[in-house]
């Protein structure tokens, strides 16, 4: 008589999903640029987190990141169609992440991605090419014209859909958007009394 056949090795085990916080968004490599070099690191972005490793093999076999800038202390994206522009709190220089040659289209998917992400936390700013203002709680939106403000207020204020958005010190009204950090005028209020 025949014995049933048996599988050799142990029996494969489903593999565990990932924990809301280490769950990946989006990944590929990506360039970053300091002064004048440039180096291309394996970036994942999960829920908390932008993850740097130094190729698509460490992260696979589970590996440590080499970095970690954890979302809560970005305070500034700035989201442009070649580059994206991360001000971290309490560094003096915004890094700059861009994409690698021929790789421009998956590029742009992370600058969603990094939007998403930060648009529910205290980001100070995030701003595109597209116009829109996004901080914690609300999108803010304010209308272009070939990348300038419209309308600009003399008092260095201007109105947009969803409350009122303060120009910061030393700024002026035209400037292109994407130089300039806006945060809610102080008078305001708290930002959830007028969003």
């Amino acid at each position: 008589r025949r014995e049933p056949a048996t599988r050799r090795g142990p029996s494969p085990t489903p593999r565990a999903e990932r924990p809301a916080p280490f769950r990946v968004a989006i990944r590929g490599p990506l360039r970053v640029d300091r002064g004048a070099t440039s180096t291309a690191w394996y970036f994942v972005l999960t829920e908390a987190a932008l993850d740097s490793y130094y190729c698509a093999a460490d992260f696979e076999v589970g590996r440590a990141p080499r970095g970690q800038l954890a979302l809560s202390d970005i305070a500034r994206l700035v989201v442009r169609p070649d580059d994206i522009g991360i001000g971290v709190r309490g560094a003096p220089a915004e890094r700059v992440l861009r994409p690698l040659p021929g790789d421009e289209q998956h590029f742009r998917a992370w600058g969603m991605h990094l939007r998403a992400r930060l648009a529910t936390r205290a980001c100070d700013v995030i701003v595109d090419e597209d116009g829109l203002f996004s901080g914690p709680r609300a999108a803010w939106r304010t209308y272009l014209d070939d990348g300038l403000l419209l309308d600009p207020p003399a008092a260095w204020r201007t109105h947009v859909e969803a409350g009122r958005l303060a120009h910061p010190r030393g700024g002026r009204p035209g400037a292109p958007m994407w130089r300039t950090a806006w945060r809610p005028h102080a008078e305001d209020g708290p930002v959830e009394d007028w969003l």
